[in-house]
């Protein structure tokens, strides 16, 4: 029976690691097979099939084969793992790695022919996983590897994460709190080089409030310029297909919909996407905790102009 749903991975961000990880499984299958083929060849002293008592036997061998496709024309066809893992050092030039698990065996133990497959195929793109398969009594094994891939997969990071689901508000206050960083820096300049002579300055400084405020509206009119051009930057790749979505209701549900049905597999234009998870997360981490700092800083200015 051949079966391409036997189980389902959406908005998930597949490493080249997790790859690796259901390959070494995969070998391991191969190999416990093939060790058990061998040894009955062996203990039937190299019999055909219906002269031997076989639980299992094999007209073609037990096969694991790798195939990596490449943005340049190159194509890998391999059944050497060290091949296949030296490919997969080049994420960045890869559009397509395909692994098939080939196990196939007869038994002879009952006095009747019994036949045995077990098929799998796994195709990664940038977006889309496919697994196919094919049995002949072997549901058991069958259902164990594909609970196996299937919790692997499934439980890595997903692709809707927070920085994706709150990408206005984390784009907003990174850019706030570069603007933030920069009037400090200009008010400190202006204090240090102010003339009482000049009269904008010295209405600033004596209504405090319209300094406070005008610094913050200063700092986001800033921070949106900075946004655009370094913020925009570290999520371009891993926002795809969100580009047109705005921050309002239903509108924005259905690309962010649409955006949760594929995966994000780390090769191609993928392959640092996570790094640039990683840094999203960092940056708004220290920008939520520099723009409190801030924050109080203009607050004590404020305080500190209002009473003199």
């Amino acid at each position: 029976m051949r079966d391409n749903n036997s189980f389902l991975v959406q908005n998930k961000v597949i490493t080249i690691e997790q790859i690796k990880e259901i390959t070494e499984y995969l070998k391991k299958t191969l190999d416990y097979y093939s060790g058990l083929i061998k040894q009955e060849l062996e203990e039937n002293n190299n019999a055909n099939f219906v002269s031997g008592h076989y639980k299992h036997y094999a007209y073609i061998k037990p096969s694991l084969e790798f195939k990596a496709e490449f943005n340049d024309g190159r194509k890998i066809d391999t059944k050497d793992d060290f091949v296949f893992y030296d490919a997969l050092k080049e994420p960045q030039f890869i559009y397509k790695i395909s692994e098939r698990l080939y196990i196939s065996y007869s038994d002879n133990e009952s006095g009747e022919t019994t036949d045995h497959l077990m098929d799998i195929s796994l195709d990664f793109s940038e977006s889309v996983i496919s697994f196919v398969t094919s049995n002949k009594n072997m549901n058991e094994e069958l259902y164990n590897i594909s609970s196996y891939i299937n919790g692997l997969l499934n439980g890595g990071e997903d692709r809707f994460s927070k920085i994706i689901k709150n990408r206005f508000l984390v784009k907003n206050l990174i850019g706030l709190t570069a603007g933030s960083i920069l009037t400090l820096i200009a008010f400190i300049i202006i204090v240090l080089t102010k003339s009482n002579t000049n009269p904008t300055l010295n209405m600033l400084f004596n209504n405090p409030i319209l300094l406070f405020l005008g610094g913050w509206l200063i700092a986001f009119a800033l921070g949106s310029t900075i946004v655009s051009s370094i913020v925009n930057g570290l999520y371009n790749g891993i926002e795809q297909g969100l580009e047109y979505a705005t921050n309002k209701g239903t509108y924005t549900s259905h690309y962010e919909d649409n955006y949760r049905m594929f995966n994000e597999v780390l090769i191609g234009k993928n392959y640092n996407n996570l790094e640039k998870r990683k840094s999203i997360e960092k940056i708004y981490s220290i920008s939520k905790k520099v723009l409190l700092v801030r924050l109080l800083i203009s607050i004590i200015i404020l305080v500190i102009l209002s009473f003199m």
